[in-house]
């Protein structure tokens, strides 16, 4: 913050919580097709509280005035922020009919061949769901790049259905895994199991946003 002001650009810091994943999905399609149903209102809490706080300091530091969190709810009601981001990929290339089948919620993006459903191993509180397992997992899959210049698979990924505080009962699904090949490695499906951590009795989810730094 002092190295921006020092340049004279206007800068906030929002610390927030990156220990469980954010949101639902995790991999490049899921993440796309989540910010498509995230604009037409179906955010899960914690984006909604995320995006609000966010849109409200930018807004805020352009001078506005206003309730910059209601002006952020208000957008998406009404739809005006879903059809600024089909403009938006219109200014990036993308053919009209693609944006508007996108943003409509109809299939556009890739969908990888096969998904695998992975359940609770015992009931009680989700206490953790660790962002950095889930990441790797992501990354096993052929999300991300080991290396520089290597391939992504823009399919694979994971939708996380539980989160800290919730309740959820031995059986019960709380992951989809989203993958290209028949079948899953043993060591990965034993790696992901330890990422949900379930307790006897209940916790808070708390608050995504740590503190905002001015």
């Amino acid at each position: 913050i002092s190295v921006s002001a020092q340049l004279g650009v206007r800068t906030r810091v929002v610390l927030s919580r990156m220990d469980e994943p954010l949101g639902i999905t995790a991999g490049n399609a899921l993440e796309v097709a989540e910010t498509v149903q995230s604009l037409a209102g179906n955010m899960s809490p914690d984006v909604a509280r995320l995006v609000s706080v966010l849109g409200a300091n930018l807004l805020e530091m352009t001078g506005y005035t206003g309730n910059g969190e209601e002006l952020i709810s208000q957008v998406i009601r009404d739809g005006s922020a879903m059809e600024r981001f089909r403009r938006m990929l219109l200014q990036q290339g993308v053919e009209e009919s693609v944006a508007n089948r996108l943003v409509q919620g109809q299939p556009v993006l890739p969908t990888s061949p096969y998904t695998t459903q992975f359940t609770a191993q015992s009931t009680g509180w989700v206490i953790e769901v660790d962002a950095w397992i889930v990441g790797q997992v992501c990354l096993e899959l052929g999300a991300g790049r080991r290396k520089t210049g290597g391939t992504i698979d823009l399919t694979v990924g994971v939708e996380v259905w539980k989160h800290r505080g919730d309740r959820v009962v031995e059986g019960e699904p709380w992951v989809t895994v989203h993958h290209s090949t028949p079948s899953l490695p043993a060591s990965l499906v034993s790696y992901l199991q330890q990422a949900l951590i379930v307790g006897s009795a209940p916790v808070d989810r708390p608050d995504i946003v740590i503190e905002v730094l001015h």
